[in-house]
This record gives structure tokens, sequence and C-alpha cells, in this order.
């Protein structure tokens, strides 16, 4: 019996000797982001729509955004699907860009002319849009509909 004990003790400590540490896996989890915008007042134009996942650039910077999409309004809506987006915090902004000029166009004392919104409905602060925290979101499904009513 003593002799069987040795033998299985060996044969784990060789077992384990053997076995090489498999690296973590460099895969990123990636799902679908959808954003849904409701309440343009014509379809005029198009929706400007930027995914941040950061604070920089938040929220007109285009070259800064994650991702982001031009999309038709029909019906005083949009909906678009933003497809292998990576697993992390974000924030969206959306302009209601009428002239197409792929800007939020503003007026006297930089108040904006053009229809505007974010994720969690966000409202923008006193003198400018609202910071990056308040309108972010956890993103970390397969698949997840964020809703904003364009202001």
């Amino acid at each position: 019996m003593k002799r069987f004990f040795v033998i299985v003790v060996c044969l784990i400590f060789a077992g384990a000797a053997g076995r090489a540490e498999l690296p973590v896996s460099d895969k990123t989890e990636k799902g679908a982001l959808e954003v849904e915008i409701t309440g343009f007042k014509s379809e005029a134009g198009k929706a400007g729509i930027l995914v941040f996942r950061g604070a920089e650039g938040f929220p007109e910077e285009i070259s800064k955004a994650y991702t982001g999409a031009g999309i038709a309004i029909e019906d005083g809506k949009v909906s678009a699907v933003f497809y292998d987006v990576e697993y992390g915090v974000y924030a969206v902004s959306v302009v209601h860009d009428v002239n197409e000029n792929n800007r939020l166009d503003k007026g006297l004392f930089g108040i904006p002319v053009e229809d505007y919104g974010f994720s969690n409905n966000a409202k923008p602060g006193l003198f400018g849009p609202p910071s990056f925290e308040s309108a972010s979101f956890k993103f970390d499904a397969e698949h997840k509909t964020i809703r904003i009513k364009i202001r």
C-alpha cells in the first residue's frame, strides 16, 4: 500500500511539472450596441451619432469617437446598430444634422441651433454639454439597446 501511495504522489508531481501555464486569452468580448433615437421634428438632414469610449472628445469631436454613423430619419426616429463593439464604458451623442455639415451648428454665445441628445438622456450643464460620466453606461452584453430622446 505504501508503495502504491508513493507511485501516485510521484505521478501527480510529474504531471504538474510537465504542465505549462496557458496564457490568458487575448480575445476581447464584443457585442452589438443598438441606439434608438426619437423626437425628431422633421426628416430633413440626418442623425449624426457618435459613440465615445472615454471623455476625450466627448461629445463632438468626430476624430476622437470610437465609432459613429449618419443615418436617415424616418417617421421622427432613427435606429442604428453598431456591431463588434468591445465591452466597456461608453457615452453616445446625437445631433439632428439638418444641413448635413457633420457638426452641431451653434448660434450666438455657442448655443446649439440644431437638436441634440445624449445617452442616459443626460441634460446639458449650465454652460455646455453634459459630462462623459453623466452620459456614460456600461456595455457588457451580446446585445444592448439604449434609447435617446432628441431635444
